[in-house]
């Protein structure tokens, strides 16, 4: 998300699948303990980068971090400005358990610490494979997990700071751990791209358990050793009770990013399609939207009244109240899928004319046809793949390459495909944007040992008002050059 991104009508949101709506049946009725109204308008704290990742260690104190190597502080009642402290690199976490110590990690495998007011230079701790997040229930004790095991024999690496130094790599027996969550040092629960989690006790990690199937885990949180919330793609959550986790609860229509537990009655979850869904010890609320269409990368909630909010389009955002109990959302319908019958656009109850099929299925067309295809060294250079489309009016953009050549699970007799990279962008009115499609863990393992790739291309483009349409291409990447078929 960085530079090149167009502010013009839209958002830009990435990693994202987008879904038709949940069925009533599907999503909890609850309470919301987190309204739209108790959170603050979203502020753009940094206007040049995407914010990955945010961290608060009380009410008037927190750190977010971004794409271009930076971090900003929230003082309680307003951010700073960013500030470089990784040289360019993508941090990708951070944890904060105190305002005097801090934790941050970076794509290349980098680990700075915040102390004293300051933050050290970048120490390479992980040999260059990659860390995706850290927890840090103190300043004495650190758990950062990611990459692939050195070997490529599958597995994530996951590394301990005891205060002074940061342990060797262990091996963790799941390919693409993605998120990490330690209520104290010797209890955290790691989660992944794979549908898996697994815990650390008393010094060793356990066998994994597989939440669900074909699913993305992006974000787990730990309020204690006998209380944990896991959310992933296709909006779905887990919570975790000391002894085992609970079967699949689909919560929302869009894919969680990002969860925050203060307490096992007080979780905070954000998704793609900026918004925000609580937890109250047995229920999760209905969504509400508090970030617009941006894509809330990243929820931390230190207290009860107290939240903060990181989006990618460099916005930020404060929940800070007494929780007041207040109506669920309301419950989204489920929309038709495939094209409609007429050119002429179409019209809802209220009379409004939607965007024409004809106009919607050109659009889909240019966005199909790559002027610069993409090729595997430089998706796994970048992490992403940046997508121009002309709107033909308001609506939602989404775009997903997958891979149909995986092999059948010991669980499934069929092969299931593979999702290579997903990216999603809102239109506010007709216009030119950028939908930035972000490479998943599971695609970026699969890249690396390829040569070339027959990847299917699905775009799909739902109007505010009208059908949603769908068109797909197939192309295969290869190491300099790609070309469609």
């Amino acid at each position: 998300m960085g530079a090149g991104r167009s502010r013009r009508s839209r958002s830009v949101v990435g990693l994202v699948v987008c879904l038709a709506a949940v069925p009533a049946a599907s999503v909890l009725a609850a309470p919301s303990v987190a309204s739209a109204a108790e959170w603050s308008a979203p502020s753009p704290i940094d206007s040049a980068s995407a914010l990955t990742s945010v961290s608060c260690a009380s009410s008037s104190f927190c750190v977010a971090v971004d794409e271009a190597g930076n971090a900003l502080t929230y003082n309680g009642s307003s951010w700073s400005a960013p500030t470089s402290i990784d040289g360019g690199r993508v941090l990708n976490s951070v944890s904060c358990p105190s305002s005097s110590f801090c934790v941050a990690v970076d794509r290349p495998g980098n680990a700075l610490i915040y102390s004293g007011g300051a933050w050290s230079a970048p120490a390479s701790i992980d040999g260059g494979d990659g860390l995706d997040s850290v927890s840090c229930p103190s300043a004495s004790f650190c758990m950062a997990i990611g990459g692939d095991w050195p070997t490529n024999d599958g597995g994530t690496g996951a590394l301990i700071y005891g205060g002074s130094s940061w342990s060797s790599a262990t091996k963790i027996a799941i390919d693409q751990m993605s998120s990490v969550s330690c209520p104290s040092s010797s209890f955290c629960t790691a989660v992944g791209h794979e549908a898996e989690a697994v815990s650390y006790k008393a010094g060793s990690w356990r066998a994994p358990f597989t939440l669900g199937d074909s699913m993305d885990i992006f974000g787990v949180s730990c309020a204690s050793e006998s209380f944990c919330a896991a959310v992933g793609s296709f909006g779905d959550a887990f919570t975790y009770n000391g002894a085992a986790w609970s079967p699949r609860t689909e919560v929302a229509a869009a894919t969680l990013r990002s969860v925050s537990c203060a307490s096992a009655a007080f979780c905070v979850a954000v998704d793609e399609e900026g918004q925000a869904l609580a937890y109250n010890g047995s229920v999760w609320s209905g969504a509400v939207t508090i970030d617009g269409r941006n894509d809330l990368s990243s929820v931390s909630c230190p207290e009860i009244s107290f939240c903060a909010a990181v989006d990618y389009a460099g916005n930020a955002l404060v929940y800070s109240t007494s929780p007041a109990v207040v109506p669920p959302a309301s419950t989204p319908t489920t929309s038709s899928t495939g094209s409609t019958s007429s050119s002429a656009g179409t019209s809802d109850s209220s009379g409004a004319v939607g965007t024409s099929a004809s106009a919607i299925a050109a659009a889909l067309s240019g966005a199909l046809n790559l002027k610069r295809p993409p090729t595997i060294s430089g998706l796994l250079k970048t992490g992403s793949y940046n997508i121009g489309f002309t709107a033909p009016g308001p609506g939602q953009l989404s775009i997903q390459w997958s891979s149909p050549s995986a092999q059948a699970s010991k669980h499934t007799s069929h092969a299931k495909p593979i999702i290579i990279a997903t990216g999603s962008c809102g239109f506010s009115a007709d216009g030119r944007g950028v939908v930035k499609l972000r490479l998943t863990a599971a695609g970026r393992k699969l890249l690396k040992k390829a040569k070339s790739l027959r990847v299917i291309e699905v775009a799909t483009f739902k109007p505010n008002v009208g059908g949603t349409q769908t068109k797909q291409v197939t192309l295969t990447i290869r190491a300099g050059h790609s070309a469609r078929r």
